[in-house]
């Protein structure tokens, strides 16, 4: 991945002993960088308050798209990309079929350990 260099801000940080390692080990865990990780848990920790939620028009073309599917595999595709479409914005909810109602239901997503 090609980076331009005039948007990366760099920051020097001294870790306590042990954390490098720690770091390290959730990181290989995720499938990442160590700056991945870092970068990832700093987003959850300070998430960009600027980003635009999706307006209630959105979410309605999401669901009639979905709900136009004509059987269940369709239908299940469809819901997973509208999912994907939602949390590639960093968007913190998700979409989920709620089994004994004909609609889609919003999900919160947020860390209870804040």
């Amino acid at each position: 991945m090609t980076e331009k260099r005039a948007l990366i801000d760099k920051f020097m940080l001294r870790l306590p002993d042990g954390m490098r390692a720690r770091i390290r080990a959730a990181a290989k865990k995720n499938g990442r960088s160590m700056n991945a990780e870092i970068v990832a848990l700093l987003e959850d920790q300070f998430p960009d308050e600027t980003k635009e939620l999706p307006t209630l028009a959105e979410i309605e073309h999401w669901q009639d798209y979905i709900f136009e599917a004509e059987d269940q595999g369709t239908f299940e595709n469809r819901l997973a990309w509208a999912n994907a479409e939602i949390e590639s914005s960093g968007w913190e909810f998700k979409l989920e079929a709620d089994d004994g109602n004909p609609s889609l239901v919003l999900v919160l997503r947020k860390s209870l350990s804040r």
